[in-house]
């Protein structure tokens, strides 16, 4: 799926230093894949989740891929 989004621009996100952002569902799916491209581009993002453990689990997996990018996410 993130090359589908990619190929046609659609994570075309400039710097997001300074900007905060809430994500709703953000532990699978379009979700995950927001709150890695804006945590990619510097934003200060805040997975909003149901489930704390899938919520852990995300942030774990992106710590694992990017931890430049982990560092500016958190969960509520």
């Amino acid at each position: 799926m993130d090359w589908v989004a990619r190929s046609i621009g659609f994570f075309h996100v400039p710097d997001m230093t300074g900007k905060l952002a809430i994500v709703t569902g953000g532990n699978s799916g379009i979700g995950w894949q927001v709150v890695k491209t804006l945590a990619k581009n510097n934003a200060t993002v805040i997975i909003a989740s149901r489930d704390k453990g899938r919520m852990q689990t995300a942030i774990e997996s992106l710590w694992k891929e990017d931890p430049a990018a982990a560092k500016h996410v958190s969960y509520m």
